[in-house]
């Protein structure tokens, strides 16, 4: 079945929010029978910088999953594109169906109106170093000026601050913290693995995993009360790590 994949954008106006917080209620809850009524699986994507410096918003693992669920449901993808944080308001108030991108489960997982599925996705931190410099574990950063990428969450990152004396160096681009590491500005750059690899295209570089980390885990959210919907998710994640 030909895909139809309309792109939208989801902005936000604050009276909207407020007057939406102030309801307490958004749109009824969609069936699986009234997607596959309608014809279309509406997903929200969490726009992932990790994806979108290169026009992509969703890792392979990611739109897999999303064109297996659209295909087990006979029903075509409509993609609205939106902040993480706005997710909910798109959830609540009927404009997706699920949530994916990069959602990292230690964000999600404590909310009452937001169901999280299985984690479908682990992203390991990794250092990138000069070559011959060696850092693969988080102590080994003692004492050093480090770069992060800003694509790190809050949790992830407070594992770096069992390092003694460690500065952290936040940057938004891959391409400053190559050039700072060559300079000497910094010592490590700390990023997730799709990232490090990118950089260590650079003979000069040299990536290792940090060890003893936890990793990001990532989820699919839906809105809670969507159990047959939720289902089908987990029931599909837990195919995919079979395969």
């Amino acid at each position: 079945m030909m895909k139809d994949i309309r792109l939208k954008k989801y902005g936000i106006l604050l009276l909207g929010i407020g007057c939406f917080l102030l309801s307490g209620c958004g749109k009824q809850t969609r069936t699986i029978a009234d997607v596959q009524k309608n014809g279309t699986l509406k997903v929200g994507v969490g726009v992932n910088t990790e994806y979108s410096e290169k026009q992509r918003y969703l890792s392979p693992e990611e739109q897999k999953l999303v064109d297996s669920l659209c295909e087990k449901l006979s029903v075509a993808a409509e993609y609205t594109f939106c902040q993480p944080r706005e997710l909910e308001l798109a959830l609540a108030g009927g404009d997706a169906d699920l949530a994916i991108g990069g959602l990292r489960k230690s964000e999600w997982k404590e909310r009452q109106d937001i169901w999280c599925s299985e984690v479908y996705e682990q992203n390991f931190l990794f250092s990138v170093t000069r070559r011959g410099d060696y850092i693969s574990s988080v102590k080994a950063l003692s004492g050093q000026n480090v770069g992060v990428s800003e694509q790190i969450g809050e949790i992830e990152l407070q594992q770096l601050y069992l390092a003694d004396d460690i500065t952290l160096v936040p940057y938004k681009t891959a391409d400053k913290a190559e050039q700072d590491l060559k300079t000497n500005v910094i010592s490590a750059y700390v990023c997730f693995q799709k990232q490090a690899e990118g950089l260590a295209e650079d003979s000069g570089l040299q990536i290792q995993d940090l060890t003893n980390t936890t990793p990001e885990a990532r989820v699919i959210l839906v809105k809670a009360g969507s159990d047959e919907l939720a289902a089908q998710i987990n029931s599909l994640i837990q195919e995919k790590k079979l395969e």
